[in-house]
């Protein structure tokens, strides 16, 4: 549809309703420069309506992306277009993408202005308002009001419900309230909300997979939380979705050093930090740098050179050459780290495809299946060694 139909009057609503079909099917990356070319289209076609309705989709975006200044500026360029004095439902859209964004950095001055707004009593009886009641919830819930954000996420669900709309991809109401249920101590109910939301059709989305894995791991025993949080780190990957993933970065790190692997803990967290600066969610990172004790300042794992080499490349143990490269050991242990593949490739000046080649004869090698795997395998070949 979006490579043969120019945007006109008949094809604009089909147009609009297949960026949100990307959108919703956990491929942003493919929406965002469809977004962006129809907005421009828009913008010459002097066609403003047009231009609002896609900069809003261009918000919600960015936010699923974790990008969170992109997504205020989208929102604020939707709403100076239509800024909700008509009576139009729409402005939920973007104003529910500006205070999860505002929210998400810790600007909750700027989150509350944007709740003060009016908005049309219709907003509520639309699918607009089901963003807007769990962006609402979700700034109660980062200011400690907690029983005010999970009636909000309840109330959003039950809509969706209603509505026959209560698709996870589309509104996650019950990792929201999951997340409320955990402030207020109650795992059991928490655990009972995720489990349902990753059993419902449409939960095969890597962010919503991610996201619930995440949690579940909060809510269940620590003896399954190192491997559940592995597991959301990997799908949290797939999604491009930095944000949530450096929030399973930072649980991963804390339940590593919980455990006594604080090497490995501090490598994590720093790279949890360094990807919460990049999304500009400053609270997040104060509260990295505050609960692991990281220096004030770029947390960031050293990677040190080895002699002879041109690139950076990690300190590797030396029991892995038993059955490892030297180059497969290199990219094993930053995958370990928590590094992506393109951030590995980068580290060590190679291809993506060859650390997808080196890791797949790792895994080979070490008879595992994945990378949440890697852990395990390193621990069990360093003490078969030793």
């Amino acid at each position: 549809m979006l490579e043969v139909s120019p945007l006109t009057d008949a094809t604009f609503e089909p147009i609009v309703n297949s960026v949100n079909a990307l959108v919703y099917a956990g491929r942003p990356d493919k929406a965002a420069p469809w977004c962006d070319s129809l907005m421009e289209e828009a913008e010459r076609r002097r066609a403003p309506g047009w231009r609002a309705i896609f900069a809003s989709i261009r918000a919600e975006i960015a936010l699923r992306q974790g990008n969170l200044v992109e997504s205020a500026a989208y929102a604020t360029i939707a709403l100076d277009i239509v800024p909700g004095s008509d009576g139009s439902v729409f402005i939920g859209g973007p104003l529910a993408s500006q205070i999860l964004a505002y929210t998400a950095m810790g600007k909750y001055d700027a989150a509350a202005r944007q709740l003060s707004r009016p908005v049309p009593e219709a907003l509520f009886k639309s699918i607009y308002g089901l963003g807007y009641t769990r962006a609402r919830g979700r700034y109660y819930l980062a200011t400690n009001r907690i029983n005010a954000a999970l009636g909000e996420f309840l109330m959003a669900g039950r809509l969706a419900q209603l509505w026959e709309l209560d698709q996870p991809a589309l509104l996650p109401w019950r990792s929201d309230a999951a997340e409320a249920w955990l402030e207020l101590g109650d795992r059991e109910k928490a655990a009972k909300l995720v489990s349902e939301q990753l059993a419902r059709k449409g939960a095969g989305d890597s962010r919503v997979r991610g996201v619930s894995l995440r949690l579940l791991a909060a809510a269940g025993d620590i003896e399954n939380r190192s491997r559940l949080l592995g597991q959301a780190v990997e799908e949290l990957q797939c999604s491009g979705d930095r944000l949530e993933l450096a929030r399973a970065l930072d649980d991963l790190g804390r339940t590593l050093r919980g455990s006594g692997e604080l090497g490995r803990a501090d490598a994590i967290t720093g790279r949890a930090w360094r990807m919460a600066k990049e999304c500009g969610a400053e609270e997040l990172c104060d509260r990295i740098r505050l609960d692991s004790g990281l220096e004030a300042r770029d947390p960031r794992p050293v990677v040190r050179p080895m002699s002879g080499s041109l690139g950076p490349k990690p300190a590797v143990p030396p029991t892995l050459g038993t059955k490892l490269s030297e180059s497969e050991a290199r990219v094993a242990a930053l995958a370990v780290d928590g590094y992506t593949n393109r951030e590995i490739a980068a580290s060590l000046f190679i291809t993506i495809s060859t650390v997808e080649q080196h890791l797949t004869r790792v895994y080979r090698k070490l008879n595992i299946r994945s990378r949440q795997q890697l852990p395990t395998a390193l621990r069990a070949q360093v003490d078969e060694i030793a």
